[in-house]
């Protein structure tokens, strides 16, 4: 974002600024503002080098009385510039090479008056030319990046540049513009490999959990950064994280030899946990079981003995003659033959 001359300048100490935002505040503080930016050209030590796009963040917050922090972030893309010069060594640039960059500049801010964005758009096109050198034709740019917080405070406001830091990243380059240094290059040296990042999932709480998860996919030719809230990224492995209640942007980066396609920025959020629901009692009702009928009796073959034949008893009865003799005379009968016959 800064060339050689503007580190010189802003170590110098304080700058008065004249201020846009004049009148009652609008936001409250500490509050945090962001706006879409395009339209911009990055400027290294040999001139414009790249075309920018991305989103500006800032964030002011009470450091005390008429004292106010305010942090500047970017996060975004670039594509340089067919013919022009490496931001570092000065190489000619030739087929034009995308990648993603990230930046922080931090302030100190003298006003009596609380800060306002009432008077701050949600998006700019600077609308750089990148045939003038040095921002001297970016018709669309209210301020620059150095003297970006006036657009929050009333005229005689007195802003103090503090430390600043920008990465810009290709697939196999990386270049540091900061206030202790640069380093590196970004000459347009081709990706062997594309890739296109997947994406990071978050997972609610359940019934007063304390913390969700977050995941970071597990990726070759990709490495993650995470921030939460507004703290500075950290750098993660792959793997599934306990998560508390906040906001978590990841971004992605490519591993040098890869070029990263499609979407390397996500926003994921953790909610708090809502309250585990009162158990209502639960009350067995037993079914009534329809009896099942009986099955119709089989058709039993009865069959009737023959009675055993009971033995007649023969009984002999043997006719007696009752002969009554009766007491009779003899008589005594004259045979003839000198006897008597009885």
């Amino acid at each position: 974002m800064h060339s050689s001359r503007l580190a010189a300048v802003f170590a110098a100490g304080a700058l008065a600024i004249a201020g846009l935002a004049t009148g009652t505040a609008h936001a409250s503080a500490p509050f945090t503002d962001t706006v879409r930016v395009s339209g911009n050209l990055d400027q290294g030590d040999h001139g414009y080098w790249a075309r920018l796009a991305y989103s500006r963040t800032v964030s002011i917050n009470p450091a005390g009385d008429g004292v106010w922090a305010v942090a500047l972030r970017d996060v975004g893309r670039f594509d340089t510039i067919r013919g022009a010069r490496s931001p570092q060594a000065g190489a000619v640039l030739g087929r034009p090479a995308t990648g993603s960059f990230a930046g922080t500049y931090n302030f100190t801010v003298h006003s009596e008056a609380k800060p306002s964005d009432a008077l701050v758009r949600r998006g700019y096109d600077f609308r750089c030319n990148p045939a003038v050198p040095n921002r001297g034709d970016c018709a669309g740019m209210p301020k620059t990046t150095g003297e970006w917080p006036a657009l929050y405070f009333p005229a005689g406001a007195q802003v103090t540049a503090g430390s600043w830091r920008w990465e810009y990243r290709t697939c196999s380059e990386t270049w540091v513009n900061s206030s202790a240094g640069n380093r590196g290059d970004i000459t347009g040296e081709r990706c062997e490999r594309a890739v296109r990042p997947q994406s990071p999932t978050a997972v609610q709480p359940e019934c007063d959990a304390e913390r969700g998860s977050l995941t970071i996919p597990s990726q070759r030719g990709v490495r993650y950064e995470v921030r939460v809230n507004d703290a500075r990224p950290r750098a993660v492995e792959a793997g599934t994280y306990p998560a508390k209640p906040a906001v978590y942007r990841v971004t992605a980066h490519a591993v040098r030899g890869y070029e990263l396609r499609g979407d390397r920025v996500w926003r994921r959020v953790v909610e708090q946990a809502e309250p585990c629901p009162t158990p209502t009692p639960t009350v067995t009702v037993t079914p009534t079981v329809d009896p099942t009928p009986d099955p119709e009796p089989t058709p039993t073959e009865t069959v009737t003995e023959e009675p055993e034949p009971t033995p007649t008893v023969t009984q002999t009865v043997t006719d007696k003659r009752t002969v009554i003799v009766r007491d009779y005379l003899p008589v005594r009968i004259d045979t003839g033959l000198g006897g008597l016959a009885k």
